[in-house]
């Protein structure tokens, strides 16, 4: 009989990133999860927010208390030990992609369909005092992650110049991308200030998606830094807070490909995909970041979780299709925004 293996002859176990928590959404439910030894998916926690739908967006806010979310056309946030829903807008109508908690408080969605009322929605969440409609608009157009910014007192956006849909190659119709800088003002109902822009490069056509022209997906921090993990359609790109210029400096100084930095190694799942159809973005307190690539037209039918520092990928196979989902931390050195409404 063959001896066990012992020392150097043990092979060498990588922890599960998937054992680390998770949220996402399907029909209509949003879930938190993790993957057992056995490698079955675990749900640890859920709550019903609407009929059907995915994840849009889910994030935890007020020190980890809340969780802000958008799953098919609820806008809101939920307790999670009650699971109860603290606050929410109306329906979700206007291609809402994205929701942020800001000081106030106030909840932020960014909203992605052609038109005058598209862009960044403020809602007044105050339980005493909300209202239904929004007290604060920002023209954004395709406006689709948000992040707070506790160290600057900011709101950070991504969208584009122009929608991103245009027939005519003319000059007048050039589309690319913007990262925007919100100041916190904290006038009562209008607290978002001008916005400061830092444009990305031309957007080049979306192979295969005749009239569509590149545009943000994410924006996501990397903990304990002042750098941001920017998706787009095309590719993925880092943007140095500290380090960028909007006036001073071109696009391709402030926006550096990911591929030659924090995602240097990365391989997809379907070599053709490289590193565009990244709707979603998360990276962990150890640097793992997980990463939602589309597969099914908008959706994910899998996550993959990429370690930079040993260049492993990891997949997790999913039951059901999710537009985003994120591990279930908040990031550090990125403290939210508290939720004082009662």
């Amino acid at each position: 009989m063959a001896a066990a293996p012992t020392g150097r002859n043990r092979p060498l176990v990588t922890p599960d990133p998937f054992a680390h928590r998770f949220i996402t959404a399907a029909n209509g439910r949003l879930v938190v999860a993790h993957r057992r030894p056995d490698t079955v998916i675990s749900q640890d926690w859920s709550v019903q927010l609407d009929a059907s739908g995915s994840c849009t967006d889910a994030k935890l806010v007020d020190s980890g208390r809340l969780i802000a979310a958008l799953v098919g056309r609820f806008a809101g946030l939920v307790d999670h030990a009650s699971q109860q829903v603290v606050f929410k807008t109306p329906p979700c109508l206007l291609g809402e992609h994205a929701i942020e908690l800001i000081p106030g408080p106030y909840l932020v969605l960014a909203c992605s369909l052609k038109g005058h009322t598209t862009g960044l929605r403020v809602f007044d969440a105050c339980g005493a005092r909300s209202e239904r409609d929004p007290v604060q608009v920002k023209s954004l157009p395709s406006a689709h992650a948000l992040r707070w910014d506790e160290q600057t007192q900011s709101l950070w956006a991504i969208g584009t110049n122009r929608f991103p849909y245009v027939k005519d190659d003319s000059p007048l119709c050039a589309v690319h991308g913007v990262l925007v800088r919100y100041p916190y003002i904290g006038k009562p109902c209008q607290p978002l200030g001008d916005p400061v822009v830092y444009p990305l490069r031309d957007s080049p056509k979306v192979p295969g998606w005749p009239g569509w022209r590149d545009g943000p997906h994410d924006l996501v921090p990397i903990p304990q830094t002042r750098t941001f993990l920017l998706s787009t359609d095309m590719d993925v790109f880092e943007f140095d807070i500290d380090k960028a210029d909007p006036l001073g400096k071109p696009p391709e100084q402030n926006f550096i490909p990911a591929s030659q930095g924090t995602l240097a190694g990365f391989r997809p799942r379907r070599n053709e995909d490289g590193l565009s159809k990244v709707k979603a973005m998360s990276v962990a307190a150890d640097n793992s970041i997980l990463i939602a690539q589309a597969d099914a037209g908008d959706y994910s039918t899998y996550l993959v979780s990429y370690s930079p520092g040993s260049r492993v990928r990891s997949d997790l196979q999913l039951p059901y299709e999710t537009y985003r989902a994120r591990w279930f931390e908040e990031t550090a050195g990125w403290p939210s925004a508290p939720y004082n409404g009662g």
